[in-house]
């Protein structure tokens, strides 16, 4: 049974857009040449925050973070460079006919939703200055994304609790 934010209204209803831009670009192509897209070396690394506005929960700001790493083919040279680094905001409000119980997911899915699709066009639109021209972002699994993202933070918390074992009552 889906939950009922799938409604097709949903994403058009719900999430308020204030405001969506471009925070950094970092892109670096070897001179005389472009990204080599189609590389197996190559890896599209995500990251994410999502910051609650204290005054008001409704209204929150959503990062996203994407970095493409060419990983070197050469031996001699292990230092993977980063060929690409976007990071976009976007400030959002949820609402008021979202119920206060559907908040939370509404910022985790349709707000990371509406900043990962403006990502994909600031990526294309980037691209399209190299001397490739524009390439899509392939697709990105939302779930996986916190997935990943909740795995790395109770890495985290492991290595806190490792490092500092005398706050640890027993």
């Amino acid at each position: 049974n889906m939950h009922n934010l799938f409604d097709n209204d949903f994403f058009n209803n719900d999430i308020l857009i204030e405001s969506q831009y471009v925070k950094i670009i970092h892109l670096q192509t070897p001179l005389g040449g472009d990204i080599n897209f189609e590389s197996d070396n190559i890896e599209l690394i995500y990251n994410y925050d999502i910051l609650d506005n204290k005054e008001n929960i409704r209204n929150h700001v959503v990062l996203v973070e994407l970095s493409l790493i060419e990983k070197s083919s050469s031996e001699k040279d292990t230092n993977p460079k980063v060929a690409l680094s976007i990071v976009v905001e976007g400030i959002y409000n949820v609402n008021s006919n979202v119920e206060e119980k559907d908040i939370k997911y509404a910022k985790q899915f349709a707000s990371l939703n509406l900043t990962i699709n403006y990502l994909r066009t600031v990526f294309f639109n980037i691209t399209s200055l190299t001397a490739n021209g524009g390439k899509f972002l392939p697709l990105i699994n939302i779930n996986e994304l916190h997935q990943k993202r909740n795995e790395e933070q109770k890495k985290r918390k492991v290595k806190t609790l490792k490092s500092n074992p005398k706050t640890l009552k027993q």
